[in-house]
């Protein structure tokens, strides 16, 4: 057994032993100093690195999980038309509204219907009641956070509709359908183009203009965009047939019953162009904003097609019509439709989709269709587009709705954009039940919102 040795008999030893001791101590001190100085410095690079570490990994998760279901996802379902002029036939079919994920069968395509709903009375997705509430509460993002987005990248794109409180005159319940129609779609082998409609019925059976035009564009331009893959169109040619698409689809509506109308937002990103068609009063706009999400800028934005404006007016005097000009300031003039000889229905648009009396005294179903060349916009900014109805317009002005998108799309927040447009619908939910003498009304809401990659 080896002893102990005293200090006294080996002072060099231990003196040696000692400096050794100090001057690691005062190593482990300056290392110390140091890596405290630089904490600051790895705390920043962290939490700038962290959200966009996050947001890679989520994605590529996304892109797996969405890559390994895509042959599961369910094939649109046949929505066959009623065959005569019975409008409780009509209404019941145009009541079908999908949500969620669908592959498009006439083609690889895939369509993005609202993924819920959120009306007063809903299903809680993490509770199997019917939870039923007043004209105006609005039910909690739990809504959001319950939903499986498998087949879609909320980092990207996200729809989502709410019906309207829409009492009978002299009642104070509501038995109404939500009129809006919104749909997506993308196309797996063009990974960044895609297509929005937005379709806003108006009417007694506006739900059933809407609700077709929603299942017969998307076939059109699925049609138009195969032709294209095939053989190359030129802008003109493209606007050209985007505009035969829009009268085909009004050419199919049913005439033989009062189905009232409805607008139509289209927005189509091909290759290096968006090509952005609008018909009636719902808006589109293309927006840029900073990857801080400030910096934020309306790039384009639609311009709805109001019976004020006098080239509208014109058209539609000419054609042996009257426009009635709002009493109240800020509000729309309407166009006068005679429903017989005493009444007539007050058309706050000058062009739409049906409303075939209408248009037999100038309101048109041309559309105005615009085209932003991608190629030109500087590559330092990022880009998204919005198409929203006027549930959302008429309460929200399109700058906030801006600003609140941007920020919902860069990397920290990565993923929230369903809560901000939950927040949104929210928000004008509430503005319609405080606006003077609507307290007991508020209109359909949709929104749509899908980022640019350029």
């Amino acid at each position: 057994m080896r002893k102990k040795l005293p200090q006294q008999a080996h002072p060099q030893l231990f003196h040696d032993t000692h400096e050794t001791k100090k001057r690691m101590d005062a190593r482990r001190v300056t290392l110390i100093v140091i890596v405290i100085a630089l904490c600051p410095l790895t705390i920043f690079n962290s939490t700038a690195n962290k959200g966009q570490d996050i947001h890679v990994q989520k994605t590529k998760e996304r892109a797996v999980l969405r890559s390994q279901s895509s042959k599961t996802i369910p094939l649109l379902p046949d929505f066959p038309k009623p065959f005569d002029g019975d409008e409780a036939r009509w209404h019941i079919w145009a009541t079908k509204q999908p949500l969620g994920t669908y592959q498009y069968s006439q083609s690889a395509a895939i369509l993005h219907f609202p993924y819920t709903e959120l009306n007063p009375s809903y299903k809680s997705l993490m509770h199997e009641e019917t939870i039923m509430l007043e004209p105006n509460e609005y039910p909690p993002s739990i809504v959001m956070k319950g939903l499986d987005f498998k087949f879609v990248d909320p980092t990207m794109c996200f729809v989502l509709t709410r019906k309207g409180f829409k009492p009978a005159v002299g009642m104070d319940t509501d038995n109404s359908v939500n009129q809006d129609r919104l749909v997506m779609m993308s196309f797996p082998e063009k990974k960044n183009d895609f297509w929005i409609g937005l379709f806003d019925g108006h009417g007694e059976l506006g739900h059933v203009t809407s609700h077709s035009a929603s299942l017969e564009f998307p076939a059109k331009l699925s049609e138009l965009d195969s032709l294209t893959s095939s053989i190359t169109l030129s802008e003109e040619d493209t606007k050209k047939r985007l505009r035969e698409i829009f009268l085909h689809v009004d050419k199919s509506l049913p005439r033989n019953l009062n189905a009232g109308g409805s607008t139509a937002i289209s927005i189509w990103k091909h290759g290096k162009s968006l090509y952005v068609s609008n018909l009636g009063d719902s808006q589109a706009f293309l927006a840029s904003y900073d990857k801080n999400g400030k910096d934020v800028k309306i790039i384009y934005i639609t311009k709805p097609h109001k019976p004020d404006l006098p080239e509208e007016r014109k058209r539609i005097i000419a054609a042996g019509g009257m426009v009635e000009d709002s009493p109240f300031p800020g509000f729309s003039a309407r166009v006068l439709v005679p429903i017989d000889a005493m009444n007539a229905m007050a058309l706050a648009m000058s062009r739409a989709l049906g409303d075939f009396e209408a248009k037999k005294i100038g309101v048109s179903g041309e559309p105005t269709t615009e085209v932003v060349d991608l190629k030109a916009l500087p590559k330092d900014r990022q880009y998204f587009v919005v198409a929203a109805t006027d549930g959302i317009f008429d309460e929200i002005k399109p700058q906030e709705v801006a600003d609140r998108v941007a920020k919902s799309l860069t990397v920290l927040r990565a993923g929230s954009l369903p809560e901000c447009l939950e927040e949104l619908i929210r928000k004008s939910s509430n503005k319609w039940f405080t606006s003077p003498g609507m307290e007991l009304y508020r209109d359909d809401i949709s929104i749509a919102v899908h980022r640019l990659i350029i």
